[in-house]
């Protein structure tokens, strides 16, 4: 959850442009970012240490990623 700039409610999440409650529109954050950066590096990793008989639905990477 991310708080509001304007009125400090934290109702919104993080691909929120607009907070709910008041409307303000918020700053492009660094949390888009910094979850692509680290949704790339899992999906690159599990790419390359797979084999092509053993890959699961989603990668063990991904789902470590996930359950931080």
């Amino acid at each position: 959850m991310r708080t509001c700039i304007s009125c400090f409610e934290k109702s919104m999440t993080i691909v929120d442009a607009l907070c709910p409650t008041c409307t303000h529109p918020q700053q492009e954050g660094k949390e888009l970012k910094l979850l692509h950066l680290r949704l790339k590096i899992a999906l690159r990793s599990a790419a390359t240490n797979g084999s092509a008989r053993d890959v699961p639905a989603v990668p063990r990477s991904v789902l470590r990623w996930l359950a931080r």
